[in-house]
């Protein structure tokens, strides 16, 4: 894996408390809370007590950081404000119970 300049991981860095600071924090518990707050309106009350809102996480800027090495990213990324744009985070877990979410969220 091909490591980053000191000068580039500066940069990336600053542009990461930045993104944190003005976006990533204010927006995470609204987020949270419209998510709660579609699971009340669409779910019928014996589904929405199994189904809760986990608080999300933003990832740390040393992890973002270091999956932006990775071989898959590394080529695509030429300067700090790429990793941004190149690295999305996909959605894991158990496909049917995502289906199952999905349908509750969407109804029948």
């Amino acid at each position: 894996m091909d490591l980053f300049t000191a000068e580039f991981a500066a940069e990336f860095y600053r542009q990461y408390d930045n993104l944190k600071r003005q976006r990533f924090d204010p927006t995470l518990p609204a987020l949270n809370h419209s998510l709660g707050t579609i699971l009340d309106v669409n779910c019928t009350p014996s589904l929405r007590r199994r189904l809760r809102v986990e608080n999300g996480r933003i990832k740390s800027a040393n992890r973002l950081l270091l999956k932006a090495g990775l071989p898959k990213y590394r080529t695509r990324i030429t300067e700090p404000k790429d990793v941004f744009g190149v690295i999305r985070e996909r959605h894991r877990g158990n496909s049917n119970y995502l289906q199952h979410r999905e349908r509750c969220l969407l109804g029948p």
